[in-house]
């Protein structure tokens, strides 16, 4: 009996340990010094995507890349073919340049979305002939730990690939566990970013 209960206290205790500390694993902020590139998902909302304009503000880059995939419907937008372009309107409004926005279009397929995105990245730095340069990843908050891994999955040890994650907007990320939105976030990045790294592979 007294086993048992060492044994549970002990789990107990661990269990404690991850509940508090899962969100900041989720949700790494480790940057890479004098990165000239930076990345934002495309599929950000528009106040995350006003957090990493000032990002892109702040630090000394030269390009912001925002890889999306395919619009459904473009009825206020015609002529547009990804979320990219709209996203790229985004940042443009919030004191981006235009001539230092590049969106791009990621082929659509049924699952792993954002490591597409990932080799879309790749293939548009190979064909600017910056293969080795220093690039950062600006994505929401519980999903970044996730991006992170399948990005450092597509990229040689010539990129260095560094991670920003967004601030929630719909929950307080210090108090995550108290609203429907926070919970949902931890529990679904928490089962992605398992897969991802216990089952995603790739021959590259």
């Amino acid at each position: 009996m007294k086993k048992f209960l060492i044994t549970l206290a002990i789990l107990a205790g661990l269990s404690l340990i991850f509940f508090f500390n899962i969100y900041g694993f989720l949700s790494p902020n480790k940057p890479v010094v004098n990165a000239k590139i930076l990345v934002v998902d495309a599929w950000l909302g528009d106040q995350e995507l006003s957090q990493a304009a000032v990002v892109f503000k702040k630090g000394n880059y030269s390009r912001v890349l925002v890889p999306g995939g395919q619009i459904e419907r473009s009825l206020f937008f015609p002529g547009m073919k990804g979320h990219g372009e709209l996203s790229a309107i985004v940042l443009i409004s919030k004191g981006i340049s235009p001539d230092k926005i590049t969106p791009l279009f990621v082929r659509a397929v049924k699952k792993d979305r954002t490591y597409q995105a990932a080799l879309t990245v790749k293939h548009w730095l190979h064909k600017n002939k910056l293969d080795s340069c220093k690039i950062n990843l600006f994505t929401a908050s519980t999903h970044a730990r996730r991006s992170w891994l399948l990005y450092k999955k597509v990229f040689t040890e010539k990129h260095a690939v560094g991670i920003l994650s967004a601030t929630p907007v719909k929950y307080d990320a210090k108090t995550w566990w108290k609203t429907s939105n926070g919970v949902r976030a931890v529990i679904d990045e928490t089962i992605a970013f398992m897969y991802g790294f216990l089952f995603f592979h790739t021959n590259m």
